[in-house]
């Protein structure tokens, strides 16, 4: 893996991929990229689908914007 631009890998730590999400944040994180691993207690697979019920959705779509926010200021 080569190193990229910087990564955000929000995920529920109920998730059948997270393992997956751990690994590919580990892996790119060995590549010198910045990256943000954030794990929600209790949110299942596609959690952010249901934002309109979940406050963790919406606190997940927040740091997102955030987080681009941030990635376009350095542009």
């Amino acid at each position: 893996m080569r190193a990229g631009p910087s990564l955000r890998i929000d995920v529920g730590a109920d998730e059948v991929l997270l393992d997956d999400a751990r690994t590919y944040a580990a892996r790119t994180a060995q590549a010198a990229t910045p990256v943000t691993l954030a794990i929600l207690e209790g949110m299942p697979h596609v959690f952010q689908a249901r934002c309109a019920k979940l406050a963790a959705a919406r606190k997940s779509f927040d740091a997102a914007g955030r987080f681009l926010a941030a990635q376009f200021v350095r542009l």
